[in-house]
């Protein structure tokens, strides 16, 4: 026999590595399309279930709750550590940071000492 075939760890066919999956992409816009149709009909339904005075409680408040994180934006939350971040390396205190949204640009700015851990409150 001639042995055809791949080889271990060769790759021959299918979609190049970190390549998109169009397909993928086009199924999942065509949802979201679809799904904004009903937008209204949602909002419309979170509010008569909020007024609803015979529907349970726990469903009134989690309607009330979906209509005020879509006008207003979900609430942020607090975050208290006790880290002591003067003693993290540039690359760990970098990695952090980028992890908790700090933009890059940002991090040129800050120096060991100005990461003094801010007392809780």
């Amino acid at each position: 026999m001639s042995g055809g075939g791949s080889r271990p760890g060769e790759r021959r066919g299918g979609r190049k590595p970190n390549s998109p999956n169009k397909l993928k992409a086009e199924a999942k816009r065509s949802l979201t399309e679809l799904a904004q149709q009903y937008t209204d009909k949602a909002l419309e339904t979170f509010n008569e279930i909020m007024i609803d005075q015979k529907a349970p409680a726990a469903a009134r408040v989690a309607a009330a709750s979906a209509l005020l994180d879509r006008g207003h934006g979900k609430a942020t939350q607090p975050v208290s550590h006790k880290w002591d971040l003067t003693k993290l390396n540039d690359e760990l205190f970098a990695a952090l940071a980028v992890a908790a949204g700090v933009p890059t640009t940002a991090l040129e700015s800050i120096s060991r000492r100005d990461r003094a851990a801010p007392t809780a409150h």
